[in-house]
Parts: structure tokens; C-alpha cells; sequence
């Protein structure tokens, strides 16, 4: 995949095409990167779910808000990002089944 604001002269265009190939980052709908932007928490949560192949369990998040430790007022489940940031912020055991993550407890 290649941005069309990243060009082969970018000293980091070799890295951002490699994460794009593994699916750790996606660019934008319009098809840039925005590399000179300054990343977002959003943005660190998928990367980072993304590279450790990691899900959130959406029925153990609804059924257990109230209870998580972090929740965020800036965002709910209809932010792009919103599974992303409760994955990566809410410590948890799991149990794994391909993509799919099964949340057995969160950490207070």
C-alpha cells in the first residue's frame, strides 16, 4: 500500500509502506498518511492492537461498563476507534479463539 503524501524520498516511507503491508496502519479514507501530523491517542490504540493481534470483547464491555476502570467521555462505541482505545486501556485476562478475544476479568 502506498499514501499519496508519502513519496519514496520520505525517510520514513520504507517503514510506514512495510506496517501498511502487515495491516497495522491503514492511512485515511482520502489515501494519505499524514505523516507530519502528530499521532492520536485513537491512532496509538489501533496501531498497537493491530501489531499485537488483539481484539476487545464487545459483549463483556457492554455488559461490564459501569464496572471497567477507564472509560472515556470523549468517545463511545460509535468512534472508529472507540474498540480499539478500550482494548489497549482496560487491563484484562483473556482467553483467545482466531481474531476473537474473550475478556475473563479487568484489572482495577
Amino acid at each position: 500500500m502506498t499514501f499519496s503524501d508519502v513519496p519514496a524520498s520520505h525517510w520514513a516511507a520504507k517503514s510506514i509502506a512495510y506496517a501498511a503491508t502487515r495491516g497495522w496502519v491503514t492511512g485515511y479514507a482520502d489515501g494519505t498518511f499524514k505523516p507530519g501530523n502528530n499521532i492520536t491517542r485513537a491512532e496509538v490504540a489501533a496501531v498497537t492492537c493491530r501489531l499485537l493481534e488483539r481484539s476487545a470483547d464487545k459483549e463483556y464491555i457492554h455488559a461490564h461498563l459501569k464496572e471497567l476502570p477507564r472509560v472515556f467521555a470523549d468517545m463511545n462505541e460509535h468512534h472508529w476507534a472507540y474498540w480499539y482505545v478500550m482494548e489497549a486501556a482496560n487491563g484484562h485476562d483473556y482467553t483467545k479463539s482466531s481474531n476473537a478475544e474473550a475478556w475473563l476479568w479487568t484489572y482495577p
